[in-house]
């Protein structure tokens, strides 16, 4: 669905949109590239969205880690992990 989402917002930014609604969208979309036209780029959504929690997990335990002091019995407060 990312591809189906930047194509919205594409067509929503051009001075002659196509597009009338989602369902209209989704409709063109699929008659024009199939349904393979919406998977398109979603090998690179996962390669971003992994690397980005990939990296948010290290810095998070990192931080717990720092804050706990070398200690992993003690509890970090929960305001302090959201």
């Amino acid at each position: 669905m990312e591809t189906v989402k930047v194509k919205f917002i594409n067509d929503q930014r051009s001075t002659n949109p196509k597009f009338k609604g989602f369902y209209h969208g989704v409709s063109c979309i699929l008659k024009e590239q199939g349904i393979r036209g919406t998977y398109q780029e979603v090998t690179a959504t996962i390669l971003k969205q992994g690397s980005n929690q990939a990296m948010r997990f290290y810095v998070m335990e990192t931080c717990k880690d720092m804050y706990r002091g070398g200690d992993p019995t003690k509890p970090v407060p929960k305001l302090i992990v959201d």
